[in-house]
């Protein structure tokens, strides 16, 4: 990837997860699917505290915490790569 592309991409990634305009609908989207992984893992994270219920449903409560946990380091690792093409850092 050359060196235009490459910024032009990182650029856009910034503005997806740290300056999303009201019309960019993949923004939109992408801010959407962040706020339902964070009411998502809250739940299971209230529920997995609960003896009977997390002992019960570990199963299917383990696996999800730890792709909430997946999605919330891949969003951040994103933020920490894009954050340089910031207009405020230049």
């Amino acid at each position: 990837m050359n060196t235009s592309r490459y910024n032009q991409v990182k650029a856009r990634v910034h503005s997806i997860l740290d300056n999303p305009s009201k019309a960019d609908h993949v923004a939109f989207s992408v801010q959407l699917l962040i706020a339902g992984v964070i009411i998502v893992n809250t739940l299971a994270i209230i529920l997995f505290t609960v003896p009977s219920f997390g002992i019960r449903y570990r199963f299917f409560l383990d696996p999800l915490i730890n792709t909430c946990l997946v999605i919330f380091t891949l969003e951040y690792l994103l933020r920490i790569w894009a954050c340089s093409s910031s207009k405020t850092l230049k």
